[in-house]
This record gives C-alpha cells, structure tokens and sequence, in this order.
C-alpha cells in the first residue's frame, strides 16, 4: 500500500505535522525506524542540552541570535570554529516490508532565512564512505529540492523541510533490515554569520520497482522485425539474484515456450527427451530413441537432451543454446536462416528455484540479395532475364552476363533492400565499366551515366539501424570490357563488397497486423502527454499507435485497412501501457509548465521511458511498478541541453509549445525539444546538428526570426507545430510511386506560358492534415478541369510516405495534371543566403525532392540576397529548375529569369493573394493578376518574358471559397492566346528554347 509519509514533532512553541507533497511512499512512516546508538558527543563550544523527543534523535540550542529557542540537530560553530562533526553517527534501522529497488532518503527541516548549506553527511550499510549532500554544491548534492510544501513560522524564521536522496538499496527480500548512518549536519551560514539550525526528522524510502526475478530487456527487442542474420547476438537484463541464465531458440513458438518440460508434467524427465527425440526424427533420419546417450556417460540424463536439442538446431528447429553465468548476459546465435520467425526465452537459475522467462520474438532480414533484371541494350528497356545475385561485384570482361543478352551492349537493373548494422555514416562506392546510377532510399547519390574506362564513384548518406532502406543500382556497358561492382564502408565496416546479408531482393513493406487508436480529445492533458511519449517509445520498435486524426491519415488507414491491418478504436492509455509495458525501462517525471514538459520530452526518447505529470506518478507507478530515471521539475530546456548534449540526435531537434503535437516524432528520434529561447540560444542548440540537420515546429520569434535563425545554424526547418502521430507515419514505409508526369507540345508564337503553383508547401502539417480533401485546396471539383502546380514538402517523403503514395494516387494524369514540386526552400524551409554549407543543403534538397520524385525546387530568400547563389542547387542532377521567391513580397523580382548550366530559375511574376475578390493591399486579385498577364509579351520562341508563374496564397480568397477558385477566376478571365502549364512543363520549355533541352527520355526518367 503506498502511503504519504507524516512527521510529528514536538516544539516547545507548537505542535507541527507536516506532509511532503508529490512523493510516493509505501509504508513509510516513522514507527516502522528504531533508533540506534548514542547520542552525539557535544563537541560545540556553546550551552546545548541533549535531547529526544517522538523516537527522533535531536538536541535542543538554546541560541537568541536564531530566530528563538527549538529542537533542532546541529554539529556548527561560531564563526571562529569550523564545522566540527559528532565523533559516533547515529545509526537507524529500517526494515522494508518487500523485496524489491528502493531509493532511501534523509529528512531535514531548517529554520534560518539565510544561505547556509543545510548539508547531511550519511551512508548505506556498516561499510563505505559517509557523503555530504550540500544544497549550494550543486556537484554533492541530490534531490535537495523543496518537495516538503509544509512550511511554517517559528518567531521570526522561516521552516523548510527537504527530502535527501542518500542511495538507492535492493531488498533481495521481504522484511529485509538496512542500516543509514547520519553523522553531522552543517550549522554555520558564512553569509549571516549564525548557526544554521537544521533538524533530522527520520528516514523514509520510495520503492521504485519491484526485484524481477526474470531476465528483461530483450535485444533484439520483443517483435523486432529485419534482424541480421550474420550478426545476431542475444542480450538481456538479468534478474536481480540470478546465478545463471538458460537460453532458448527456435522457429516454433510453442516449442521455445514449453522447452524442458514437453511432456507437461513439470519436471524434466526421460519422457521429454522421448518428445525432443521424436520430433527430432521427422527432421533427421537414422537416429533411433535407443542412441539418446549422446554425451557417452552411460545413461540418458539432461545432458544428452542438451546435445540434442543443440544438434536440433542446426535442422532450425526449437532448440536450448546453453547456460551462462552472471558475467555473460548474451549469446551468440548459430547463423541463422534469413525471412524467418525466431522466438526465444531466457530461464533465470536462483538459488531456490528457475524462473521461467517470457518468450520474445524477432523477424530475421530477408538477406538473399538484389534481384537483377537484364536487358539487352543500354537503355533498360529490352528486358531477357531475371535472376537474384547474391551481391554486385561482376567483372565480364569481354563476356555477356546472360543467355540471350549481347556481350558489347546491354544494361541491367538491381533493385531490392539494404539493411545497416548500426546508424551511422555509410560511404558507398560504385566501379563501373561503363555508366551507373546508385539510388539508396529512392535518393540518387551517384550518377556517372555515361561511356568510360573502369572508374570509381563514391559518396555518403547516413542510415539509421533498424531500419530497412530500398536500393536501386543501374548499369549499362557499351563495348568493351564490362566491370561492376558495389562497395561500402560505414560504422565499424572497412570498405568492402556490400555482403548478402544486408541485401534483399524485395522491398518489404511494413505492414502491422494491429494499429491501436487513441482519442485524446476525450483526455486530460496529463493523460495526453503520457499517451504520446508512450506512441513516440513503441514506434522505435514498431508502428502500433495513433491518435485520432482525420484528413490524411483517414486515408492512409482507409488503404492499410483494404492491406489487412486491423485498427482498434477508443483504445484506453492504460491497456495501452501495461500491453507496451516491457518497452518502457522508467518514467520521466515533469511538472505542468511547458518547460518541464519539454526536459521530459527530451529524456524520454534516449533514456526509453515515458513522461508522467506529478500529478498521475502514483497511479501510473502503481500500475507498472516503473522506476523513476529523472525528476525534471524545476529545470528547463537548457540545463537538459548543457547536462545531456551528447544522448540526443544530430540531425533533428523539435522547438514547439503544443503538448499535443511532435512529442511522439521527438521520442522516437531521440530528439532535443524546446521552446521560446532567444536567437542566440536556438543558434547554439541547432549549430550542434549535422549536416543532415533539422528543425521540427515553428519558432517563438515569428516565422522571419525562425527561419533566420535556423539557416544561420546551417539547418532547415520543417513547420509541424500542429503536426501529430508522425513516429508512427514515418515507420508506415512503403514504394513511393512516381507523381504524374506531362511533357509539353513545343511552343507557338503568339502564344504566353503560365503556371499557377499553390502555396505554402514548407508546411507538413497542412500536406498531413485535411488539404488533401479540402475542398478550397486540393479537394476542389474544378481540380483536373486545368494544369495546376503544388508545393510540397519533400519531407513527406522522410515522416509520412505512404501520404505521398495518397497524394499521387489521388492526382490528375494527362493534358490536365497535377504537378509536384518541391515546397520552400527545398528540403525544408531555409534562407540559404545566411547558410555557410549551401552546397550541402543543396545536396540533402536533390536528394529528398528525388525520394519523392519531385524534379522542380521552390525557393524562398532574404530580400537582400543575390538570386546567383542558387548555383549549388541548379548543379543538382535531380534539380531540373527552380521557382524563386522572395522573402517579401514573393514576386519582387518580377519574373526575371536567371540560368546557370543551361537551368533556369525563374522567379515568380504574379501573386493572387487577396481576402476578396478586390485586393486592398494591392498584391493581387484575379482581375489585376489576369490583366497583367494580358499585357506579357507572346512570343515564347525568342522572348523569356511571355513566360510567367503565379503563386496563389494557401490563406487567401476565404469569401470565395478559397485560393484555388482563385485561379479558376483568373483562368476565366485570360485572354484565349494564354497557355496555362504546370511549373514542370513551364521549365521544360525555357530550356528546349533558351538553355540546354530536357529530352521527353530524360524527364520521364528522373
């Protein structure tokens, strides 16, 4: 039973209880401690009289000077005597009622309104070190905080009580008795020149979890999926009082669950060896039950089950791997079989009896290598063969790789999936004879398409463990000697051949048998936090919780629905936690304040726990017997920062105020959170991401601020404030289908080319939320009755990409099309005129537009930058042009042109952004855009001024049913000689006229 702890203590001027508020005790109340020992030698060189009162130990001062007379502990001198400590501690047994982690604390009152030190000097046990735990020696102190609300007068003084973690103990069992030792607490204030007055009020303890006698902690997790199978390694949290640990494996779960006592009659008998031997002769012929002394010792006994069952293993069937002591919690595994389902179990010996542990599961990685499709000629187009090569490291020579193929010109295509042993850094290496492409992750990161000697290409990407990647690699050879070959280097990997087993020749997709959905509008805030660090926690393991949402995600469980995946309604956070129970190894504590909700959001993904309100830790600790791993009331963002930089991602951080948006993504990534910290702060946080980095959220300083802020920090931000359940969107990984594609008629004379592209595709949240179906966005009835552009955050691609598949699922084809290009300013919203790393932003931008197929950039920048510096990006392979904006207003450039490497980037000329249909800001209405389009010049052959893109403004046009009734009014309004585009299209007709052409092939390629 968890009981308050409650104080009472006499004074000679009252009587005083006082209750500490917040804590959680189990039966600590001072009756159950006895005092020990004598009492303190009267070392102070002033009038003292020894005394105790309510079993408490405790001597009475006498002095005027603070604040009257009261019964308090003191070891302190005068200003010319240092601290002099009592010569023999006082010693107090505790007996705790059950076995179990207990956190043992020392009770104090001081009562002096100065600076002293309120110190405690005490120790666990008969043996050690006495400590002192000082309330101003931040570096000796823990848990010195003022948990004990009670606080009182006494003549002119103030009374403080504090709670002293003084250790941590282990009960291996019920009523087992542990000794703290206190001797001396400080009584001298340097700053008043007084004695400190402080009183030690007993002992109390906190049972934080109960003693497990079962092995925990599973690695690779429970349900693990794409676990290598030349790598495999067996680990586990052992039981507290364990001798020794006995491990299970196989394919049958059954078998692993009841391993030892097959025949059911609870002991381990020659009637399971005769089980184990007859199953085991449907796999291995030749073997009779009388050649069951395997081990030659002349009977049949638990050693010959031992051998048999490890002998089994090898025909992958269930199977005891051995027994390990206390020093090996882990074992290796046979190689085993790829695309199989293990289950294993750990049995802890004590010394009373054998635990039988919980079976675990995990899904081995398919590993059988990439499958190669053969064609013979060089443009993959005259396919001949199919096969699976177990990795690519191919040297024909003058050879053909393939009945029916030539041997001087044939091309092929491998495409499967890569698995990575750890997260890290991976360099990936191509040496071809003649041209190759290498997509990892649907991003192209090497592109050497084109005739040569045998050479070597190379670049990096970083690659998450866990996590199962596509991988795409095209190869031509066009006379001559044909070489090609797939190398990497990575974490712990000196460069070498890409092995088989971390290549599958399909892509799986992640498809959960069981979605369960939460409503936290039917919640209080307490709960809801608890809900979404518990969904951010299981996604690192698996997709298996959502909030409820409409809009995209509706769609999305709409097609996972139709795939087989069962989705569970007004499921209830707590069946919720005791069902993911095992994932979770303690609990953030946090107050209600944003910026302790944050220190906990922060911790919680690196420390794999949960964040809990103060006010629900009783009940949620009573629930699951979880430990407390921090208490972060009190502190904020930056102490989180300063004390544990080096646990959180380099590539993401989320700055957000909402409770009910983007915790679940930070746990899930192991992010840092926070919010309204000043320029300089957010600079120095982001400035320690790499240069994959990201900020998820919206800033406190309005959008110009945070968006200069995160660029000057070399990083690009991702508005998503409002965003939700994207730790488990991103885990939903599945084939990005290409988005519609429209190759343009060539240009006539007489004739202008527009473009309408919408806005503010930067903004995750609105793609993920109802724009899709809305029906002033991409919801509206005229959409596909005219070729229209949307911005769109490349960053779908990475948090939710199965909402891409529905985007281009649901898109227009053909003459009137919907057209996708990438939303400001590329990988995220950025000005890369204050970036030192443009040519690397650049790069990340390239290859998140092609993840998702996107081949046009839209880019938005300070007003003072100069429209040259978006060179780096128009020399991006996967960058066929750009649409420009400035920072304010978008089109104040006017629609000038500038080209560099034969690309254009255009910028725009009109905007439609009004509130009605007559603008009085003077930006644009469709009456004004459409005259001004009128008057362009129509020559598109010779004049880049018949060229035009109008931004219409997401938020405009609310009176008339939003900003795509916008266009359609302008469109109405053209005069008939106006050709209307996509920005795609638009791009690819300056360039067929003014640069270098973009052939019907190539668009249709990227």
């Amino acid at each position: 039973m968890n009981t308050k702890l409650k104080l009472s203590f006499l004074l000679t001027l009252a009587t005083i209880s006082i209750s500490p508020a917040g804590i959680n005790y189990i039966d600590a109340e001072l009756t159950n401690t006895t005092i020990n020992g004598q009492s303190p030698v009267n070392s102070v060189n002033y009038s003292t009289n020894f005394t105790e009162l309510d079993g408490l130990w405790g001597w009475r001062t006498n002095r005027t000077d603070v604040n009257g007379a009261g019964i308090w502990v003191t070891d302190g001198g005068t200003g010319s005597i240092s601290d002099l400590e009592s010569t023999q501690p006082l010693k107090v047994n505790i007996t705790l009622p059950q076995s179990g982690n207990y956190k043992l604390y020392a009770l104090i009152m001081n009562n002096n309104s100065g600076t002293g030190h309120w110190d405690i000097a005490s120790r666990i046990g008969d043996t050690g070190q006495f400590t002192s735990y000082n309330k101003y020696a931040p570096e000796t102190t823990r848990a010195l905080a003022s948990d004990f609300n009670g606080t009182v007068k006494i003549a002119n003084g103030n009374d403080m009580s504090f709670k002293v973690m003084i250790g941590e103990y282990t009960a291996l069992s019920a009523n087992e008795t542990v000794s703290i030792y206190i001797n001396g607490l400080d009584g001298w204030d340097g700053q008043t020149g007084l004695d400190q007055r402080t009183r030690f009020d007993g002992l109390g303890y906190e049972k934080v979890a109960p003693l497990s006698l079962l092995a925990s902690n599973p690695s690779p997790g429970d349900n693990a999926d794409y676990i290598l199978t030349n790598d495999t390694l067996l680990k586990w949290d052992a039981a507290q009082g364990s001798l020794q640990h006995n491990v299970y494996l196989g394919t049958d779960p059954d078998r692993v669950k009841f391993a030892n006592d097959l025949d059911g009659n609870r002991n381990v008998d020659l009637g399971d060896i005769a089980r184990l031997a007859d199953k085991w002769l449907k796999h291995i012929t030749g073997t009779s039950i009388q050649s069951l002394d395997l081990d030659n010792s002349g009977i049949i006994d638990i050693g010959d089950l031992s051998l048999l069952a490890t002998q089994w293993l090898t025909s992958d069937n269930s199977s005891f791997l051995g027994s390990f002591d206390l020093q090996n919690n882990q074992c290796s595994t046979a190689p085993l079989y790829p695309d199989r389902n293990y289950y294993w179990r750990v049995d802890e010996e004590h010394s009373d009896q054998t635990y039988k542990g919980n079976t675990w599961h995990f899904k081995t990685f398919k590993a059988d290598g990439l499958t190669a499709r053969i064609y013979d000629d060089i443009y993959l187009s005259e396919l001949k063969a199919t096969r699976i090569d177990p990795q690519i490291n191919f040297n024909w020579g003058q050879a053909a790789p393939a009945p029916l193929v030539g041997p001087e010109t044939f091309s092929i295509e491998w495409t499967g999936a890569i698995a990575v042993p750890q997260s890290g850094e991976y360099s990936f290496y191509v040496s071809t004879d003649d041209g190759v492409r290498l997509y990892i992750n649907n991003i192209l990161i090497i592109d050497n398409w084109t005739d040569q000697s045998i050479a070597e290409k190379s670049d990096n990407l970083f690659l998450r463990s866990g996590y199962v990647y596509p991988i795409r690699m095209e190869y031509y050879d066009n006379t001559g000697s044909a070489v090609a070959t797939l190398s990497w280097s990575g974490p712990g990997i000196n460069k070498q051949i890409i092995p088989t087993g971390y290549l599958a020749s399909t892509m799986p997709e992640l498809r959960p048998k069981d979605i369960w959905v939460v409503d936290l509008n039917s919640q209080p805030v307490s709960m809801r936090f608890l809900t979404l660090t518990l969904q951010g926690l299981v996604a690192k393991d698996e997709p298996a919780i959502l909030t409820k949402q409409g809009g995209l995600t509706t769609l999305i469980r709409t097609t996972m629905e139709q795939e087989g995946t069962v989705f569970h309604d007004n499921a209830s956070a707590w069946t919720l936690l005791n069902k993911f129970r095992d994932k979770i190894e303690g609990l953030i504590v946090c107050g209600s304040d944003l910026e302790s909700v944050n220190a906990a959001t922060s911790l919680c993904g690196p420390m794999n726990a949960i964040g809990v309100y103060e006010t629900i830790l009783a009940e949620v600790q009573s629930r699951t017997g979880l430990p407390v791993l921090a208490d972060v009331r009190g502190l904020n963002e930056l102490a989180i920062y300063n004390n544990y930089q080096n646990l959180f991602n380099n590539e993401l951080m989320v700055d957000v105020n909402k409770i009910d948006f983007l915790r679940d993504i930070s746990i899930t990534r192991n992010a840092f959170t926070y919010y309204n910290v000043d320029s300089a702060t957010r600079i120095q946080f982001i400035d320690g991401l790499t240069s994959q980095g990201m900020v998820m959220g919206w800033g406190s300083n309005a959008e110009y601020g945070w968006v200069k802020d995160v660029s000057k920090a070399n990083a690009s931000g991702v508005p998503s404030d409002w965003s939700k359940n994207l730790s488990t969107l991103s885990r939903l990984q599945t084939n990005i289908p290409k988005p519609p594609r429209k190759y343009p008629e060539p240009v006539k004379e007489g004739e202008r080319i527009v473009a309408f592209s919408m806005s503010d595709g930067d903004n995750l949240q609105v793609m993920a939320g109802d724009f899709i179906t809305n029906t002033k966005f991409f919801g509206h009835p005229a959409r596909g009755t005219f070729p229209i552009s949307w911005e769109f955050p490349p960053s779908m691609g990475e948090f939710i990409p199965r909402g891409v598949r529905c985007y281009y699922e649901a898109a227009n084809y053909g003459n009137n099309a919907d057209c996708f290009i990438a939303g400001p300013s590329g990988a995220g919203y950025a000005f890369h005129h204050y970036m030192t790393g443009q040519a690397t932003f650049a790069k990340n931008t390239g290859q998140a537009m092609k993840k998702c197929g996107l081949t046009v950039a839209t880019l938005i920048n300070e007003n003072n930058a100069d429209i040259t510096e978006v060179d780096e990006f128009l020399d991006r392979p996967e960058i066929m042009g750009i649409a420009y904006k400035d920072w304010a207003p978008y089109n104040r450039r006017n629609g000038a042109i500038y080209w560099h490497n034969g690309k254009p980037c255009v910028s725009y000329k009109f905007l439609l952004w009004a509130g009605d249909v007559d603008d009085p800001s003077g930006l644009g209405d469709w009456k004004t855009v459409s005259a001004g389009i009128a008057a362009m010049p129509s020559s598109p052959a010779t004049n880049q001024g018949s060229y035009a893109i109008i931004n219409s403004n997401a938020w405009s046009f609310g009176a008339v049913g939003g900003p795509v009734q916008a266009i359609v009014n302008t469109i109405e309004l053209l005069p008939p000689n106006t050709r209307v585009v996509t920005v795609e299209e638009l791009i690819i007709l300056l360039r067929n006229n003014f640069g270098t052409p973009v052939s019907q092939q190539e668009y249709y390629d990227m």
